[in-house]
């Protein structure tokens, strides 16, 4: 009686999303497809990275989060069909997999050619600029010491700080009414 129960469940929920046209509408398919800004220049590699930013984080923002600001295209060989980008030394475990594959993804789609990524891991720890204006359009800025102190002093961060011998490294604020 069960197994016949959940069959005939599946079987509904198949014809509903055949009357639908798949269950998804035109219009949530094509939200989901990357933003793609061509490069006319590949020679221009700061135009070339932030193309590539913008389409990396309009797929998966998290990389674009904590790679943008950090990494830039060193050089871009037609010829060789090479882009290398540098990475600062502390990002190196993060770079490389997934990230470093939706990279060379963006890279190939606004450049137009079959460009192989490579990884130039640097000594150097490049930090987030003051203010600079992210991808999204919402400029990240620096946060006060009282702001800072002031979530410090909650309750639940204090206990936080404490158990897991934490500091508190990024705040969102969060407009009126927001919730998350």
């Amino acid at each position: 009686m069960r197994r016949q129960k959940e069959e005939l469940d599946a079987k509904n929920v198949q014809v509903r999303q055949q009357q639908h046209g798949g269950g998804r509408s035109g219009l949530m398919q094509a939200a989901s497809l990357p933003v793609l800004e061509k490069v006319a220049d590949v020679g221009d590699l700061a135009a070339v990275w932030r193309a590539v930013r913008k389409y990396v984080a309009s797929s998966v923002k998290y990389i674009d989060n904590v790679l943008g600001h950090c990494c830039r295209i060193e050089s871009l060989d037609a010829d060789l069909l090479e882009a290398v980008l540098f990475v600062p030394g502390n990002q190196r475990s993060f770079a490389n997999g997934k990230p470093q594959l939706k990279i060379e993804e963006g890279v190939r789609a606004v450049t137009g050619l079959p460009l192989k990524l490579k990884l130039h891991f640097g000594e150097e720890v490049v930090k987030a600029p003051e203010a600079e204006a992210s991808v999204g359009g919402i400029a990240a800025q620096r946060v006060p010491p009282e702001v800072i102190r002031a979530v410090e002093s909650q309750a639940v961060i204090k206990e936080l700080i404490k158990k897991l011998d934490a500091r508190v490294v990024h705040v969102e604020l969060m407009g009126a009414g927001e919730t998350e």
